[in-house]
């Protein structure tokens, strides 16, 4: 939700207002991730760019320079809670069994609560065998994923973003609904029920 226009914390009340549901994406894992360790630590050493935020072993550290620091000191701590609030994973298992997520499902990752969250959060293609976030290298994460569900008893249909480059991809058992709105093209939305898509015109905000 945010990190792609003029108004971050003004996309959180948004949300809020509406009492939205929300997954967790790229950018606010790494704003949260920015907040939480200065709630906790405060601000010293912080100022160091080329310094990695100690997090531990995990696949992919920032380094203080990294724009999402000056994002997560925006942030109010409404705005900090409503985000870790983000699952990484909404499952509606009432509705058609569908599942939201920002990047991807790893389709040979059966139990949810086994899917990697940086992958959930950054997928595009699958490479080797193995999600990656770089576009357009290997097959398509919902390539792969559509051929599980078709050999599935209970099939899971996905919906997500994340994926720009390839703009509205509808699939059976998967929706790419990201149409690039930051730059310039539209935001789009379905209603889950019909499948109908609504599109509308965005001004360009990325460089």
């Amino acid at each position: 939700m945010i990190a792609k226009g003029p108004s971050n914390s003004g996309v959180i009340r948004r949300a809020k207002e509406l009492k939205a549901l929300c997954v967790r994406g790229n950018h606010d894992d790494k704003t949260v991730r920015f907040k939480a360790y200065e709630r906790v630590n405060g601000p010293a050493g912080m100022d160091v760019p080329d310094s990695v935020m100690p997090e531990g072993a995990i696949p992919d550290p920032l380094k203080y320079k990294n724009g999402h620091l000056a994002i997560s000191r925006e942030l109010s701590d409404d705005d900090y809670d409503y985000l870790t609030s983000c699952p990484s994973i909404l499952h509606l298992p009432k509705l058609n069994n569908s599942i939201i997520v920002h990047g991807g499902l790893d389709p040979t990752v059966n139990d949810l609560t086994q899917q990697q969250p940086l992958n959930v959060m950054t997928m595009r293609d699958i490479l080797d065998g193995h999600p990656t976030d770089e576009k357009k290298v290997g097959i398509p994460w919902t390539q792969a994923w559509n051929q599980a569900q078709e050999n599935s008893s209970s099939p899971v249909t996905v919906y997500y973003g994340h994926d720009a480059s390839r703009g509205l991809v509808q699939q059976r058992y998967s929706y790419g609904l990201d149409t690039g709105c930051v730059y310039g093209r539209a935001l789009t939305a379905i209603e889950m029920k019909s499948k109908q898509t609504v599109s509308v015109p965005c001004k360009q905000y990325a460089i």
